[in-house]
């Protein structure tokens, strides 16, 4: 009596599995610049979580980076496809930016 439930409970299971396995859709790669963004906001939070910044700081680093996605929609909008040298000038902005979030991090307390 007990084999006919365990072999019924198991083939349930095993179903529900599968249907939960099917219905994830796979997400679409992120572009470049978008994981770039990630991995800044990401610096940013640890760098205030750890102490590394302080608020002024990370103030000062939140309108920094408003600024250079404000450029970047502003180039968007106004042309549509951005030109070889727009897309130097946002990535030499990116990079700013980077460094700037590195710098402030690694002050050693110089503040």
């Amino acid at each position: 009596m007990k084999t006919p439930i365990t072999v019924a409970v198991a083939a349930l299971g095993f179903m529900l599995a599968a249907t939960a396995a099917s219905a994830q859709t796979p997400t679409a790669p992120q572009s470049p610049a978008s994981q770039r963004h990630q991995q800044l906001g990401q610096r940013l939070r640890d760098g205030a979580q750890s102490g590394q910044l302080t608020r002024g700081e990370l103030a000062r680093l939140r309108l920094r980076i408003a600024a250079v996605r404000q450029h970047a929609r502003t180039l968007r909008a106004n042309e549509g496809a951005r030109t070889p040298e727009q897309r130097r000038t946002l990535r030499r902005e990116w990079r700013q930016v980077s460094r700037a979030i590195f710098r402030l991090r690694h002050n050693q307390g110089r503040r």
